[in-house]
């Protein structure tokens, strides 16, 4: 059981935390997956927190460095400079987001089935993590 009030804040990454004007949850009208998650976890551990909405995402990810939130649900990536300043949970999700070109296309390659060529492109990817001050 953890003793003190644990301050966690959300930033927007649908669908997994956003704020919701019509839906409410047991963290008031912050939704999604990752808020879910993170309700779930606390029950678990039988822990008091307050949670916050951060749009700023660079505000966010300073109040993790600076050990002015404990906890930051969002999407991020990993990186070697975050990994020096925040822990991460493991990686629940990950995703690849891409480009679909259709068979008129001059730079389409010639993948594809039933005759059509499909190309992609990698664009990002999405990986969840719930970030927590070291």
């Amino acid at each position: 059981m953890i003793e003190r009030k644990v301050r966690v804040i959300s930033s927007p990454c649908p669908p997994f935390s956003l704020t919701s004007t019509t839906k409410t949850s047991k963290s008031g009208n912050l939704i999604g997956i990752t808020i879910w998650l993170w309700e779930e976890i606390a029950t678990e551990l039988g822990c008091e927190y307050t949670l916050e909405d951060i749009t700023d995402w660079p505000r966010a990810l300073n109040m993790i460095r600076n050990n002015e939130a404990d906890v930051l649900l969002s999407c991020t990536t990993v990186t070697g400079e975050r990994v020096a300043s925040m822990s991460f949970t493991h990686p629940y999700y990950q995703g690849r987001m891409g480009i679909m070109l259709g068979n008129k296309s001059p730079t389409a390659s010639s993948w594809g089935t039933v005759g059509l060529r499909i190309g992609a492109i990698l664009l990002a990817f999405i990986t969840v993590v719930l970030l927590v001050s070291h």
